[in-house]
């Protein structure tokens, strides 16, 4: 997340830009910037400090993203679709992502907050206080929503690393009858030390710890880093332009929407065959669509799209 304003404005502006410096040095493309609120927002919400106030961002993409805590149902409620009443806030940023604190804000976060992309499952301040549910992880696929981890804490406490490894068993448990397989991706969160640039790790480092410490599979590691990351960005610029989730179709952990392949609005009769999966770090693999055209992760499919190798998504 930004650093906090609270203090010094110039020092968060200072530790913002050795937080973009270290992201860039670990080789990421993409970054998203997060802003933290409880319940929902207000009119009065402002930013502390913005990416204009922090100036050089060392080659790396800038992402505004909201974390917003929920609790109540009325807080879920306000994230249910895009209004006039909160379009003037939530269409600001490129991620909107709840963090649920029990299992009712939980349940309804899953099923019926769609002007959200992101759903995170938050061990950084101690276990999880909801259980996971097959049919809320169904509810949540079923309207494009990912879900989060964050490993921030889990590296900087070990105690909080077992409450990391406990969710991730959990939620393989849960999600093992969900079809598609839920879209994960994995960020740093809150990590509670004061630097908060000691627990980032690469995005190498990052698919072992999905693979061998948390238990996801090949494949879903590196997609956590890539085209997961992406698949998030992408339903976030649907929402900013008013598309509803029925726009894409999602097939696994990929969406293929009119506003990155072009394809149109059809929908597809075959079910595409993952080439390649994911070998390695700089061999990310391509989709074979039934399609005249093949559309490749690795490859410009317009001209706003930057390659994806190493675009990890990372709510500092």
């Amino acid at each position: 997340p930004y650093p906090s304003a609270a203090g010094s404005k110039s020092k968060a502006i200072v530790s913002t830009q050795n937080l973009l410096r270290r992201l860039s040095a670990l080789e990421y493309r993409t970054v998203a910037l997060t802003r933290t609120i409880y319940g929902r927002p207000t009119k009065s919400f402002k930013d502390e400090i913005s990416i204009d106030d922090v100036g050089d961002t060392y080659g790396l993409r800038i992402l505004d993203r909201l974390d917003v805590v929920v609790e109540e149902g009325a807080d879920v409620g306000y994230f249910k679709s895009i209004t006039s009443e909160n379009a003037q806030i939530l269409n600001r940023f490129d991620v909107v992502a709840l963090v649920p604190k029990n299992e009712f804000s939980f349940s309804a976060a899953c099923s019926s907050a769609n002007a959200s992309e992101v759903i995170v499952l938050d061990t950084s301040k101690g276990k999880l206080p909801y259980f996971l549910k097959q049919q809320d992880l169904q509810a949540a696929v079923a309207r494009g929503a990912s879900f989060e981890f964050w490993y921030g804490a889990g590296i900087a406490d070990s105690t909080k690393r077992k409450y990391l490894v406990q969710t991730a068993i959990s939620f393989l448990k849960a999600s093992a009858g969900v079809r598609p397989t839920p879209n994960v991706v994995f960020a740093s969160g809150q990590c509670g030390c004061a630097n908060s640039t000691l627990v980032l790790r690469s995005p190498n480092d990052l698919v072992n710890i999905l693979r061998v410490t948390l238990g996801f599979d090949h494949f879903v590691a590196h997609s956590a880093m890539k085209s997961s990351a992406r698949l998030v960005e992408n339903n976030g610029i649907d929402r900013r332009c008013g598309k509803t989730n029925d726009n894409s179709s999602s097939i696994g952990l990929f969406s293929l929407t009119t506003e990155r392949t072009m394809i149109g609005k059809e929908k597809l009769t075959k079910k595409p065959s993952i080439t390649n999966r994911f070998a390695g770090h700089d061999d990310l693999g391509s989709i074979s669509l039934p399609y005249s055209r093949e559309v490749s992760t690795t490859a410009k499919v317009d001209n706003d799209v930057e390659e994806m190798e190493g675009d990890g998504f990372i709510n500092l």
